[in-house]
């Protein structure tokens, strides 16, 4: 399945249940939704008897135990929910999912004891239109897709039919357009259910996610004193598939956006909404964010912020506001990665060279979480890293590296030697057959080519659209200073 990383991670039996997904989603996330939506709150403890103090909302990238927002969670003794359903495994996760944690975290951020992790699906239904254009229609709503959405029960959007009962991860534009990070489908017929933020009230209907919804017979639940408001996000469940967009509410249920009680920091990704420049506030599904003289930009500043950039904010907790510690923006959902052999390792320099002494760079930071599949218990860095490792990194791509091509680590993962390699991210050459990505030559004279897609196409239109700047995915071996592709594939980005 060329549209995941999936096979370049490596994972314990059991902990990653079935070849799904790659890191790259973890970057964004956004909104989610399920039967019992679970909004960041939560208690109990984390099987030390503390109470949790932290809370995060994310796109799970990896497993062992569970990886959300570069923070290693262990969920061990935390209560899984699934779609409202506790009492679930850790097997139920899949890489993609937008999920909500609550638990305490270490002093580095790093490392996390979860007290309760929950998947809620933001949208459920039947699809309505087959792919165009990079979308399809579910339960008449606008579900874009891109290379790095991930699938279970088909391969590719391409294999979906009109009348598959799918649900939907991922994070949702005020218009309704959903951003899909994961898209399963299911055994069996659900009812038609979506999570959204109302953005008009009228007597006897209210309008979200892109529909006029008829709420005069639907059963109102959790309703504020003050009734239904524009702003407010709801589960929402459809008496039958929207017609012209419109469509009838059977409940009704108001999401509320408390804190749970001890919750002091937090990790948010999502979309920047309802930005108030001179506020200095945004919010972030239904979270009040605010700025402050303080506030620290990684990768842009606060002059980037508008209206659904994808952004992930780290801060504290004050009076139900998230006081913004850090905006870190997140400019596309799979940034780069790299699957390939070590070649050189500069511990005093915080970097690693990947392919060739002179290949791709990884720069490692504080925040670059690093894993080892080979010893997992054992702590990973860059000293005890060496020339006779495979890697994989994942991260922010750049065509300024040494060797024309960089990533700065979001994660790195020891894996075992010998496996395909492969590379994801921005052509920085182009010469005949002979490609660059991220400066790693790549062969593709004998690689299957596809489109964004998935689906065949010639090699002569794959070379005419992978020029320079385009983001390209490679798989295959790297052998003689090259990677010689099997398969490659144009990306959306």
């Amino acid at each position: 399945m060329i549209h995941t990383l999936s096979r370049w991670f490596s994972r314990p039996l059991r902990q990653m249940p079935q070849a799904f997904a790659a890191l790259s989603v973890g970057l964004l996330l956004a909104s989610c939704g399920g039967a019992e939506p679970i909004r960041l709150a939560g208690g109990g403890s984390d099987g030390t008897g503390a109470p949790p103090d932290s809370a995060a909302s994310g796109v799970i990238t990896g497993f062992g135990s569970v990886i959300v927002n570069g923070v290693r969670w262990d969920v061990s003794t935390a209560d899984i929910a699934v779609n409202g359903v506790s009492n679930r495994r850790q097997d139920d996760l899949r890489v993609g999912m937008v999920v909500t944690v609550t638990g305490k975290r270490d002093s580095a951020a790093t490392n996390g004891q979860a007290v309760r992790i929950a998947f809620d699906n933001l949208l459920q239904g039947n699809v309505d239109a087959t792919l165009a254009a990079n979308t399809l229609r579910v339960a008449g709503q606008a579900v874009q897709v891109s290379s790095d959405t991930q699938f279970e029960g088909v391969t590719d959007a391409a294999s979906l039919r009109v009348g598959d009962r799918v649900q939907v991860s991922g994070f949702r534009e005020r218009t309704g357009l959903i951003r899909a990070t994961w898209i399963g489908v299911l055994a069996t017929a659900n009812a038609i259910e979506l999570t959204a933020p109302i953005t008009a009230v009228a007597t006897g209907s209210i309008q979200a996610a892109g529909l006029t919804i008829d709420i005069r017979s639907a059963q109102l639940v959790d309703v504020p004193g003050g009734g239904l408001a524009v702003g407010q996000w709801a589960r929402i469940a459809l008496s039958g598939p929207p017609v012209a967009g419109t469509a009838t509410a059977s409940r009704v249920r108001v999401l509320s956006p408390v804190f749970a009680t001890g919750v002091i920091n937090v990790q948010l990704q999502g979309l920047v909404d309802q930005y108030n420049a001179t506020a200095g506030s945004f919010q972030i599904n239904d979270r009040l964010v605010r700025l402050t003289a303080n506030t620290r930009f990684v990768d842009g500043s606060r002059a980037n912020l508008a209206e659904n950039s994808p952004v992930e904010v780290r801060g504290t907790v004050a009076a139900g506001v998230v006081q913004a510690d850090e905006v870190r923006f997140l400019p596309d959902l799979a940034g780069a990665a790299a699957r390939g052999p070590v070649a050189l390792v500069e511990a005093a320099n915080g970097r690693l060279l990947m392919f060739s002494a002179t290949g791709l760079e990884v720069r490692i930071s504080n925040d670059t979480l690093l894993v080892d599949s080979l010893n997992p218990a054992a702590p990973l860095n860059l000293a005890t890293l060496s020339t006779a490792d495979d890697v994989v990194a994942l991260g922010r791509g750049s065509a300024s590296g040494g060797g024309g091509g960089r990533i700065d680590a979001r994660v790195v993962q020891r894996v075992p030697r010998g496996a395909p390699a492969g590379i994801d991210g921005e052509v920085t050459s182009a010469s005949g057959t002979r490609l660059a990505i991220l400066g790693v030559p790549v062969e593709v004279s004998g690689a299957t080519t596809l489109n964004v897609a998935g689906q065949p196409i010639t090699q002569a239109d794959f070379l005419a659209q992978a020029t320079t700047g385009r983001s390209v995915r490679a798989d295959g071996r790297f052998t003689a200073g090259v990677l010689v592709a099997n398969v490659v594939r144009l990306q959306v980005r």
